[in-house]
């Protein structure tokens, strides 16, 4: 039994040697997979799981999404980007450090990319919160918190008139 865990021990240091995952790392994946059902991969620090359904979440790492739903989105070029959940039909995420001005900024943006159909917008000292809809079904809620200056941007393939 000794010889077992000796040769166990061995090959995680090898593999820690050679440039393979930190034994952390490992056992971070596998704990996350094992609560998620997911497929987890930690890289730094940055933790991507995969579900079943092909839902995708990346926590950390700082990436704006590029495909999927993401690439139907306006891309915001400022802040922190803190969570992503991007899949075919949805996107959710949570962007720090966002000014004011780079907020009102990216609305331009957002609205001038055709974000504008069935338009609802409300604004106060705390909040700013904008939802549309573009012309291929995709709507788009944007909730701004100005003191904490995150936002939380959610995007989501409607059903057009006529699909299941």
């Amino acid at each position: 039994m000794k010889r077992v865990g000796f040769i166990a021990l061995a090959l995680l240091l090898l593999c820690t040697l050679a440039g393979c995952k930190s034994p952390g790392e490992v056992i971070e994946e596998k704990i996350i997979e094992d609560i998620t059902g997911g497929k987890v991969e930690v890289d730094g620090d940055k933790v991507t799981i995969v579900t079943e359904d092909g839902l995708q979440a990346t926590i950390g790492g700082g990436d704006w999404p590029a495909d999927q739903m993401g690439a139907k989105i306006p891309k915001l070029e400022t802040g922190k980007v803190a969570f992503v959940a991007n899949a075919e039909e949805t996107c959710t995420l949570i962007v720090g450090e966002i000014k004011q001005k780079a907020f009102e900024d990216y609305l331009d943006k957002v609205t001038g990319a055709g974000f504008a159909a069935e338009e609802l917008g409300y604004s106060s000292d705390d909040n700013r919160m904008y939802l549309a809809q573009d012309a291929a079904g995709v709507a788009i809620t944007l909730n701004y918190e100005v003191k904490n200056e995150i936002l939380n941007l959610s995007a989501m393939q409607e059903k057009m008139e006529g699909e299941d």
